[in-house]
């Protein structure tokens, strides 16, 4: 990433579309199979799209990055700050699957949330501040 990203400017100014989805699958004889029901967030701008789904009754959103070039990287930073305010993990998709964001990321996310909640009004519990 490069550059300071103002986070308490720009959190609030966010772009994001947020959907509710439901998926059931039944067997042949009818019986439930599987049952999803998420959120699913999409951040946009200027070309730049970053997805995430968490399901519900989940502390945890999948992320998918799809901004390669550093130009985006100021829209995924405040993405991930976005959605760490809301859950407790954040995972992004590698070459292996979903892991963990990588350290100097949670780092730079974390320090988002920090700078947001310390202009902010309500801590992370929820309490006035």
């Amino acid at each position: 990433m490069s550059g300071p990203v103002d986070i308490v400017e720009s959190i609030s100014g966010v772009p994001v579309f947020i959907t509710h989805g439901l998926d059931v699958g039944t067997s042949p004889n009818g019986d439930i199979e599987y049952h999803y029901n998420f959120l699913d967030y999409v951040f946009g701008a200027d070309e730049q799209t970053i997805f995430a789904r968490s399901y519900l009754g989940d502390d945890r959103a999948d992320v998918l990055l799809l901004c390669a070039r550093p130009r985006h990287w100021p829209l995924a930073l405040r993405a991930l700050i976005y959605l760490q305010l809301r859950y407790r993990e954040l995972t992004v998709l590698m070459a292996n699957g979903y892991e963990p964001l990588p350290k100097a990321l949670a780092k730079r996310v974390e320090e988002g949330v920090t700078q947001f909640l310390a202009a902010s009004v309500i801590d992370r519990g929820g309490r006035p501040a």
